[in-house]
């Protein structure tokens, strides 16, 4: 805003957002990407996920990762919630497959990687597996990711899992984002075991 040719100064953005706007932002997006936008292999649109709101899920994260310093995201996307974390101090390893994803990732590390693939000496304080990926309908692929996240877990590390609850019943009319992804998550948290 000017003020007779000053500029008021402009406050600092805050590093955890969470708005009607992003989640409008992120719906516009998704239309966009269903016809135009670049697609990963396993489906996602990338520019929707980039424009994803971190909150609820980064709350709930916060509240499991308290005190914990080296996390791991596998699956990280876009790093809605690995970018956030990293900014507030956490060590942030983001592993996704898709290189167009990692691209929007600012403050985190990102590393280019299958979540089946993924081997490291590095162990870590929490492992976050997220965005429901446990909920595939292959038992063998929901064992090879949950066996990745196992391995990477400090011996008194945690793994934070997100899935969908299985008695809630799918409504097209509900989104998937904002305050309704709360209530249509269910955070997991276990210990690690080297």
């Amino acid at each position: 805003m000017l003020l007779r040719g000053k500029t008021r100064p402009r406050r600092a953005a805050p590093i955890f957002r969470s708005s009607r706007s992003a989640t409008s932002r992120a719906a516009r997006a998704w239309k966009w990407c269903d016809r135009r936008g670049v697609v990963t292999p396993d489906g996602c649109p990338v520019e929707a996920y980039a424009a994803l709101p971190a909150e609820p899920d980064l709350s709930v994260v916060l509240r499991h990762v308290r005190g914990r310093k080296k996390i791991l995201d596998l699956g990280a996307g876009a790093g809605r919630i690995a970018d956030p974390l990293a900014g507030a101090g956490y060590d942030v390893l983001a592993i996704d497959e898709s290189a167009e994803m990692l691209k929007h990732i600012r403050r985190a590390k990102p590393l280019q990687s299958r979540i089946e693939d993924f081997r490291s000496e590095e162990r870590f304080d929490a492992v976050l597996l997220l965005s429901h990926l446990v909920n595939t309908t292959s038992d063998t692929h929901r064992h090879a990711l949950l066996g990745t996240a196992a391995s990477h877990a400090a011996a008194d590390g945690i793994i934070v899992l997100q899935r969908l609850d299985i008695r809630r019943t799918f409504d097209p009319a509900v989104p998937c984002w904002g305050a309704s992804k709360c209530a249509c998550s269910t955070f997991t948290t276990a210990s690690g075991q080297s």
